[in-house]
């Protein structure tokens, strides 16, 4: 049986996907962005790698990963 909260992890990824699909990297992007600036969980932060990567592909865009930014020591 899924929680409430993977199934709502699961209708995020299949809305984001299908948005890119329709064309929509941008807003994927940003809710992407948006949700990275939310948290400091890096196992979340790398779940949501398999959206950005294409949804930066769309856009023309080299793709790189936040993690080393945000996990650095400073």
């Amino acid at each position: 049986m899924e929680t409430e909260d993977a199934g709502i992890k699961r209708e995020f990824f299949e809305e984001a996907e299908a948005m890119i699909e329709e064309g929509q990297a941008e807003a994927v992007i940003n809710v992407c962005q948006y949700l990275i600036g939310q948290t400091n969980d890096r196992a979340f932060i790398e779940e949501l790698t398999p959206l950005l990567q294409p949804a930066y592909r769309q856009l023309g865009v080299p793709f790189r990963s936040p993690l080393p930014r945000l996990f650095s020591r400073r």
